[in-house]
């Protein structure tokens, strides 16, 4: 492990531990403004950090994976970290007061999500927009609508949409969805412009 690995370990970790605290006191929030007092973590949450691909975070039961190729953008550690939390509360809050549906405020990033993110120092960005790699290649496949927008579909949803003639997929915002007539060509990753695609 280089020293700057190893120095990128070090701050997330301790950011993480900093970061703790303030998901307890938010767990504790949203537990008393549903009228229960606060029980304490089932699980403690963890920090793992790997190779996650494009992923700059995830959230699984206690676990938060941060990603490894973070090191080249330091600055997006605590935010990422925060984002994760985030999950693992509201996951935890869901679990105690026995709220087994994720939709409307409590799907994966709803209302409350977002408000607890805010309170743990993420912009409640469901999103990032940085350079990582992906762990394998990928195949994409551009779409075209009448009206000249363009959709780049991963290959799982495009291989969905030639198989069954009667699914599309509608984007917000989109003229009309996309079917499997708009289909224009496959794309190399690289030409993707490093975007994941939906």
């Amino acid at each position: 492990m280089s020293p700057a690995e190893a120095e990128f370990r070090s701050a997330a970790a301790g950011e993480f531990n900093r970061l703790l605290p303030l998901a307890e006191r938010a767990l504790d929030g949203l537990l008393r403004q549903h009228g229960r007092l606060r029980a304490p973590l089932r699980l403690r949450p963890q920090l793992r950090i790997r190779n996650i691909g494009r992923t700059a975070g995830q959230a699984h039961r206690a676990v938060v994976t941060l990603n490894a190729q973070l090191v080249g953008f330091p600055e997006e550690v605590s935010p990422t970290l925060a984002h994760e939390l985030a999950h693992v509360v509201v996951d935890e809050a869901r679990h105690q007061l026995g709220i087994r549906h994720r939709r409307g405020a409590w799907s994966a990033h709803g209302a409350v999500w977002r408000a607890v993110a805010r309170q743990l120092g993420d912009a409640d960005d469901r999103c990032h927009r940085l350079p990582l790699q992906p762990l394998r290649s990928v195949s994409r496949y551009l779409y075209r609508l009448p009206d000249g927008t363009e959709r780049v579909l991963s290959a799982v949803r495009h291989n969905r949409l030639h198989r069954n003639r009667g699914l599309s997929y509608h984007f917000r915002g989109d003229s009309e969805p996309v079917r499997r007539r708009h289909f224009v060509a496959r794309l190399p990753l690289h030409e993707t412009g490093g975007q994941q695609g939906i």
